[in-house]
């Protein structure tokens, strides 16, 4: 008599799933359904407890999670020091703020950026010169 996949797991008191997904990677049905399912270890609190250690130890818990998924043991992996990267970031700079960095006039050069600094310089320059006209009509 033939047995489906799902009878033969059921009886050796495997999900039929992890049959299935097991033959998917290629294992004949003899192991897949021979091989114990791998326990978990206890030390799920352990952890939960160690990575809340790392927190309190100014830790990200993506970097203790990963230090023990390279192999660090858990006291380790939340107790060495943690230098972050400081990550550069490129922002766009306006005329004045280059002008100013390296000390230069922005006119001069005519890095006006978006034109409002020379505008403003010839707004002043004509009221200068209303105010001149005005002072010799006077």
């Amino acid at each position: 008599m033939n047995k489906t996949i799902k009878s033969l797991a059921e009886e050796k008191g495997l999900k039929p799933g992890l049959v299935y997904n097991r033959l998917s990677k290629g294992w004949t049905l003899d192991r897949a359904l021979s091989t114990p399912v791998a326990k978990r270890s206890d030390s799920k609190k352990y952890d939960h407890e160690m990575a809340a250690m790392a927190v309190l130890n100014g830790i990200p818990e993506r970097v203790f999670k990963r230090r023990v998924e390279q192999g660090w043991n858990a006291k380790k992996a939340s107790e060495a020091p943690y230098f972050a990267r400081k990550k550069k970031r490129k922002t766009k700079k306006s005329a004045a703020a280059v002008a100013a960095q390296k000390h230069e006039p922005l006119v001069a050069e005519g890095k006006t950026g978006d034109g409002m600094i020379a505008s403003a310089m010839i707004i002043a320059m004509v009221v200068v010169i209303i105010v001149a006209a005005i002072a010799a009509g006077a």
